[in-house]
C-alpha cells in the first residue's frame, strides 16, 4: 500500500519573496532607485525584478507551467 502524503513539502527554494515585497521593490524603483541596489536586500534576485517590471506581471506569482484546464 502506498499511504498519501500528509503535507505538502515544497522542493525548490526558489521564489522565496512575497507578494508584498515584490511590490514594495516595483515601487522603489518606480521613485528612481536602481532595480540591483533594490533587489539584494529583499533577497530578489535583479533578473526576475527586471523581467516582473518588463512584463509588469506582478499579480501573479507561480512557478513552473501554466495550467492545462481552465480553473472552473
Amino acid at each position: 500500500f502506498h499511504n498519501m502524503p500528509r503535507e505538502y513539502i515544497r522542493k525548490s527554494e526558489k521564489n522565496e519573496w512575497l507578494e508584498s515585497t515584490l511590490q514594495e521593490a516595483f515601487a522603489a524603483v518606480r521613485y528612481g532607485r536602481k532595480v540591483r541596489e533594490v533587489g539584494r536586500p529583499l533577497n530578489i534576485p535583479e533578473s526576475t525584478l527586471r523581467n516582473k517590471l518588463k512584463t509588469n506581471r506582478s499579480n501573479k506569482l507561480r512557478m513552473g507551467r501554466k495550467p492545462v484546464f481552465n480553473e472552473e
